[in-house]
């Protein structure tokens, strides 16, 4: 009976060796799906990171596009302002003109001096009006 029951301890020690194989086999297998996993989820992400990169990187292209254009806007809407500044001006002097000359048409015709010429200077008017 002895020799039986060492039997079955070998059996059993052999079969607990076997277990043991299997479950570190099994963990290896684990641990090499795991590192898989990994692996794959780490080049996705960096993946990932490179596009966001270069999403960032044309957003700052173009923000630059952009803020270059605004200033340039910013340069030409300068110079309307002082083209219109100097229109408005330009007219403002042209109706003013006209308005002198026909104030200084209506005191001739007032005073009854003939109007010989029509384009002379200011100070001429002031002088044959007084």
């Amino acid at each position: 009976m002895p020799n039986s029951k060492r039997r079955k301890n070998y059996q059993s020690d052999d079969y607990r060796d076997n277990v043991q194989l299997d479950i570190i086999q099994n963990l290896k297998l684990l641990e090499n799906k795991i590192e898989k996993i990994r692996n794959f989820n780490t080049q996705k992400l960096l993946d990932e990171l490179e596009h966001l990169r270069g999403i960032v990187h044309d957003l700052q292209v173009e923000n630059f596009d952009m803020t270059r254009e605004v200033k340039h806007l910013k340069e030409e809407i300068a110079v309307l302002v002082d083209e219109i500044q100097e229109t408005r001006q330009n007219i403002t002097e042209s109706k003013q003109n006209q308005l002198e000359q026909h104030i200084r048409r209506n005191n001739l015709r007032i005073f009854g001096v003939s109007d010989k010429n029509k384009y002379e200077r200011a100070e001429e008017t002031t002088n044959i009006v007084k």
